[in-house]
This record gives structure tokens, C-alpha cells and sequence, in this order.
């Protein structure tokens, strides 16, 4: 089955929940594809590689690095699918990327997503990344943002960096 570019009928997402590997990459080669497909239907692509990665553990062939371009998109749609991509396919590579956007992004949502490929990544480079992520150095909302994907990697490390997190976190009863 070919996709076409405005991914008309249920075929993407019935490729992504019981697609074979072939199907799958036939999705990968459809989101890396220059103009092959509209916004929409690119997004949906994406959000059937992620189910396929997340529920059949099924991810294509080839060099998946070919993401990059999704994650330093200008479109948060894009940047937020690449970055989902990035944790469910568990790419250590892609770590510094999503660091600096869990680090940096001002939308809480990019944010959040950006901590949980991290979490999801796991491996010491992510264990890494959170470390200085939760660093005293770093503003309020990345500390906390990084404390809970560092607890599962490395407890030991979040139990050193959490009383200093709850000394900056402001008492909502005092208020």
C-alpha cells in the first residue's frame, strides 16, 4: 500500500499498529522523504512509528539518525515527534540534542517530552545529561523536570541533588 501525500484512509496508523517490518520501513522512508508528505499526514507517520516502537517493540531498518532533521525542526509538531522517536528507539545519539531542548525550551510540553526520551533512552549518557540537568546551577523547572527519569536511571544521584531542589521549590501553602 502506497501513501499518499495528504495520507488519506486509516492505512498509516493500521501500518503502525499491525504493520510487518516492511510496512514500517516503507513509514520511516515516507517521514524522511522531502515533501512526500503534508503536515498532517507527516505527523500521523510519525505518531505510527512511535506506537509500532512502543507496543511492538518494532522499529525500522536503516539509519535511523536520518530523524536529526525532525528534532532540530523549526516546527514543534515535528521537533516533539523526532524527539518521541529519539526515546522509543532508545538513540543514546541523540541525547546532547535532547538535553540542550530539555534544558532550554521555554514550552513546557517540548520540555516534558524532551525528559522523557531521556528517560526512556536511559544508558549513561542520559544518566549523564540528567546529572547536570538537576546540576544547583540550572533554573527550577529543568531541575525538576530531570529529577524524575534521574531517579529511576540513578537513584543515588537524584537522593543527593533532591533537598536542594525542595529548598528552591516554592511552598505553595505559604503563599
Amino acid at each position: 500500500r502506497t501513501i499518499d501525500a495528504d495520507g488519506t484512509g486509516p492505512w498509516i496508523e493500521l501500518m503502525g499498529k499491525s504493520g510487518s517490518l516492511a510496512e514500517i520501513n516503507q513509514l520511516f522512508q515516507a517521514l524522511l522523504a522531502p515533501n512526500a508528505l503534508k503536515p498532517a499526514a507527516r505527523q500521523r507517520v510519525a505518531e505510527a512509528l512511535v506506537e509500532a516502537a512502543r507496543n511492538r517493540n518494532l522499529r525500522p531498518e536503516g539509519d535511523l539518525n536520518a530523524i536529526k532533521s525532525l528534532i532540530t525542526d523549526a516546527d514543534r509538531t515535528q521537533k516533539i515527534e523526532g524527539i518521541r522517536l529519539a526515546g522509543e528507539w532508545h538513540l543514546a545519539s541523540f541525547v546532547p540534542n535532547v538535553a540542550t531542548i530539555a534544558e532550554q525550551e521555554k514550552d513546557p510540553a517540548l520540555r516534558a517530552e524532551a525528559f522523557k526520551a531521556l528517560r526512556l533512552i536511559g544508558q549513561k549518557a542520559s544518566v549523564d545529561a540528567l546529572v547536570k540537568l538537576a546540576a544547583s546551577d540550572k533554573p527550577i523547572a529543568t531541575r525538576r523536570g530531570a529529577l524524575v527519569p534521574l531517579a529511576i536511571h540513578a537513584p543515588a544521584q537524584a537522593l543527593k541533588v533532591l533537598p536542594d531542589i525542595f529548598k528552591q521549590t516554592p511552598d505553595k501553602a505559604a503563599s
